[in-house]
């Protein structure tokens, strides 16, 4: 269910509000908001181009992540991360 609109984009739905924008980048990514705070966000990102990159990282960010999940870590890796602590305790 899309989450009502967020009082700062309420209030300032003109100008817009990069912290806001940032607090609800995710949620707007992913569509868990009102179509009201889509179309203030939209608004806003049509205007802020600081936005605009904080938002294409965040996107990049999570493909990436997600991207990694499929790829298993190869167990001599594994092995050699695990002895990495040991090693630098001994010197």
């Amino acid at each position: 269910m899309p989450k009502k609109l967020s009082p700062l984009f309420r209030s300032s739905a003109e100008h817009g509000n990069c912290a806001e924008l940032r607090k609800r980048a995710s949620d707007y990514l992913e569509a868990n908001i009102s179509e009201e705070e889509r179309e203030h966000i939209r608004m806003h990102l049509e205007r802020c181009g600081n936005c605009n990159r904080f938002l294409e990282t965040l996107r990049t960010t999570i493909s990436m992540l997600r991207d990694l999940s499929s790829h298993a870590v190869p167990e001599s890796l594994k092995d050699k991360l695990r002895q990495l602590p040991q090693e630098e305790a001994h010197g």
